[in-house]
């Protein structure tokens, strides 16, 4: 993945596409235009477009519960993520992991402040079981008997989806907004040097404290809240950890181009064993940066 290039920005929105109800277009547009509005010098034109976008995704009339809470959302992480950028030296992805989860806790004490917590959790429950009951419809369709387990299958999907909706919508926004800092950067400062490529994605090694935190809520007799923060936290930071063990499987095995191509098949195909691996490669980096080693070795046996 060359460093600024079209090719990371396709991904990551495949990304916050994929695993987030929201649509990508509030993730992604919302805030690439609060970038726009803020950044730029005062006379440019970036303003004025930033200005119509933002305008443009809110012209919508209401439409229920998740109407406000998708915009509301999208609305905070770019706002948040804009401060960061302001206040924050450093590249894209500490600054992004602080902006999803200062808006992450900010957003939960609102809803659970409010009461609104059980209407957008219903809301978004409708909408995953409404995708569960179309696909169900198409496969009873069919006629095949052995289709009633796969409807059932669907319906537990439905049911995970709903419980760990906020770890995936937090990954998602992650996504989204290297996606916008990509968009700003490219359009504005018209900078090359956007996005890091894949084999140098990297976090703070404490951050696996997080990742122990929410294991620990979930294992522990503490209670349905306590497991489900658990739950979402451990899920949220399993996925950085997977990209982490790509990265370095990238890295050591230097594919690119069509090799990473293949590999990326290859992972579609054996999902859950390439998953698995990969998180456990990730999460043993934190202790043995395995990158550093490889280039050692190289460097050794040279």
């Amino acid at each position: 993945m060359r460093r600024g290039g079209w090719g990371a920005a396709l991904a990551l929105a495949l990304v916050a596409t994929l695993i987030s109800a929201i649509h990508p277009a509030l993730l992604i547009a919302v805030p690439l235009a609060l970038l726009l509005i803020a950044l730029p010098p005062l006379r440019s034109p970036y303003r004025l477009i930033g200005l119509v976008l933002l305008a443009s995704l809110f012209a919508t009339p209401p439409t229920g519960p998740l109407w406000y809470a998708e915009r509301g959302w999208a609305l905070m992480v770019g706002a948040v993520f804009l401060a960061t950028v302001t206040l924050r030296p450093g590249g894209f992805l500490p600054r992004g992991i602080v902006a999803v989860a200062t808006a992450s806790v900010a957003g939960a004490a609102i809803l659970i402040g409010s009461g609104g917590w059980e209407r957008v959790e219903w809301a978004v429950a409708r909408r995953f079981r409404e995708a569960a009951s179309f696909w169900t419809s198409r496969l009873n369709r069919a006629g095949d008997p052995s289709m009633a387990e796969m409807s059932d299958t669907f319906r537990r999907v439905a049911d995970l989806e709903t419980m760990l909706y906020p770890a995936m919508l937090a990954l998602a926004s992650l996504a989204a907004l290297a996606v916008a800092w990509w968009g700003y950067r490219r359009l504005v400062e018209r900078s090359g040097e956007t996005l890091a490529p894949m084999r140098e994605f990297r976090f703070a090694d404490h951050l696996v404290w997080v990742l122990i935190g929410g294991t620990a809520l979930l294992i522990m007799p503490l209670g349905e809240v306590a497991s489900r923060a658990g739950a979402n936290l451990a899920t949220f930071m399993a996925g950085l950890y997977l990209l982490r063990g790509m990265a370095i499987v990238v890295a050591i095995t230097g594919v690119a181009g069509v090799g990473a191509f293949f590999l990326g098949v290859v992972a579609v195909l054996l999902l859950p064993l390439f998953a698995g691996a990969s998180l456990i490669i990730g999460l043993s980096d934190t202790w043995l940066d395995l990158r550093r080693r490889a280039t050692s070795d190289d460097a050794a046996s040279s």
